[in-house]
């Protein structure tokens, strides 16, 4: 009989729970809240126009490139891409894309993030204060499954905290994509070629390093040269990883742009999308003196702005710096809603890595010290150009590339206690320096390249040494002479460069 009544009593509190549950909006979301904050929720986009119903039972990850630079958007607004190089041998015919994400928001702070594919919107997600792990799925159109690429844009908006004159000023949100975002694809047949495996890793490419020491060179220089291309190179002593020969029928060195800058000022870029903002705004244009085929220097930028109307008395200023050297600063007119400039870049002025920032801001003057301010509106136009000109980058590094591309033959040594992430270390020395067309050999040269491990000692075998470091944020490599001595130890690992050696 006690049974009975306690079953009874529990059929009761189950069914008094189920309908406060049903009555209580507030309760339904503080548990899916809490169950958030275990398995973090699960958004889903479809797709209007579907792709083709899967025929295959195979799938495959697609990482995005770039992986060893984290994606990071800090304060509002904010904005970043990815992009992700899709399998070209093995098409795929269904796909989507997921987003991993880490938010961290102050409270008070109101926020999403918006995400773009091909400047389209596709997906967007509600932020809330405090530190969470969050996800949406979303589905992709049969033209964006079967492109080369996918270009996809974030863009954290939103509204800081009404106290954000303190110190946490435009800190108010924190956004960080994770490593494990990628597009999820099915196919008719797996992937099976090594330019397929390549792009759906992010364009990470393994190559085999092993005791051999003309592999070794063989390995090394590829690596450097796919280094020029943006692929990151790994050395592994593994059956996955590619020869030099497997290497290069993956892809061909002519995919580089033509300049530096191609990319970054392509008319989909993200460059060119329309901002909002309070009180000012930076553009960045980023590009490395490395990356395109032909080295010529933008010699001048062709500005092209549209700026949004303020209110009466307020103008805008523009200005623009070019590696934290003030190139140009104007006041803007009041009536003036574009804006054209035709902005001289220095030769002495650039670098290896460099940057172009365009800065808005207003006049504006806020009536309270924790006052924002209006909404402003900007966007640089697509008839911003960067325009090449004859210089090239010049230096040390330019002038050693420069002088291998004329040498009839040049020799590569390998220390045999370089580990595969010394080698690494070595390709990324070798990218700066290495031309497009080396000619080197096994035979004496009368320039010869030596790639040490950190502590080893080198005799002088010539009385013109220089030494190949790694170098600083500006420039991947750095190159000095060593001073006449009988012994050199090795810091670090580096390339010691004996011009005119004697045959050993």
């Amino acid at each position: 009989m006690l049974r009975l009544i306690g079953i009874g009593l529990l059929a009761f509190l189950l069914a008094g729970v189920a309908i406060l549950l049903s009555n209580s909006a507030e309760l339904r979301l503080l548990l899916r809240q809490s169950a958030e904050l275990v398995r973090g929720p699960q958004l889903h986009f479809e797709a209007v126009r579907e792709a083709p119903l899967a025929r295959g039972q195979h799938t495959a990850t697609v990482l995005r490139t770039g992986q060893d630079s984290p994606i990071i958007l800090s304060g509002f607004p904010a904005y970043q891409s990815a992009t992700f190089r899709m399998p070209i041998d093995t098409r795929p015919i269904s796909g989507s894309l997921r987003i991993d994400m880490t938010s961290q928001l102050l409270a008070g702070a109101r926020g999403l993030l918006r995400v773009s594919i091909g400047g389209r919107k596709r997906g967007e997600i509600l932020l809330r204060a405090g530190e969470s792990r969050r996800s949406l799925e979303i589905d992709l159109h049969a033209t964006e499954v079967a492109s080369d690429e996918l270009v996809v844009s974030f863009s954290l908006l939103g509204k800081g905290t009404a106290t954000s004159c303190n110190a946490d000023s435009g800190y108010d949100a924190i956004i960080e994509i994770e490593s494990t975002s990628a597009v999820h694809v099915t196919l008719e047949r797996p992937l099976d070629t090594a330019r397929d495996l390549v792009r759906s890793q992010g364009q990470w490419m393994p190559l085999a390093w092993d005791d051999d020491p003309a592999r070794r060179v063989s390995s090394l220089l590829a690596g450097a040269a796919w280094a020029k291309t943006g692929f990151s190179v790994a050395f592994v002593n593994a059956k996955s990883a590619l020869t030099p020969d497997a290497a290069l029928a993956t892809t061909t060195l002519s995919e580089r742009p033509d300049f530096a800058w191609s990319d970054v000022m392509a008319d989909e870029s993200a460059l060119f999308r329309l901002r909002r903002f309070r009180q000012n705004h930076t553009w960045r244009i980023q590009y490395d003196m490395e990356a395109g085929r032909e080295r010529n220097l933008p010699d001048r930028l062709q500005l092209d702005m549209e700026l949004g109307r303020q209110a009466s008395g307020d103008h805008w200023q523009l200005a623009v710096i070019l590696n934290d050297r003030l190139l140009d600063h104007v006041l803007v007119p009041a009536d003036a809603d574009n804006v054209t400039a035709d902005i001289p870049l220095p030769a002495a002025f650039h670098r290896r890595f460099n940057a172009i920032e365009i800065i808005a801001t207003s006049t504006n003057a806020t009536s309270g010290e924790c006052e924002l301010g209006p909404e402003l509106f900007a966007s640089i136009s697509p008839r911003t150009r960067l325009i090449a000109g004859t210089d090239h980058l010049s230096g040390p590094l330019v002038d050693l590339r420069e002088r291998l591309a004329r040498q009839p033959g040049w020799e590569l040594t390998v220390d045999e206690r370089l580990s595969g992430t010394d080698a690494q270390i070595i390709a990324d020395l070798l990218a700066p320096v290495l031309p497009d067309a080396p000619a080197f050999g096994p035979a004496w040269k009368p320039l010869t390249m030596h790639a040490i491990a950190a502590g080893s000692e080198r005799p002088p075998n010539s009385a013109d040494r220089w030494l190949l470091t790694p170098g600083t944020a500006s420039d991947s490599a750095q190159l000095r002479a060593i001073p006449q001595q009988d012994v050199f130890r090795a810091a670090e690992v580096a390339i010691i460069i004996e011009m005119g050696a004697r045959d050993p």
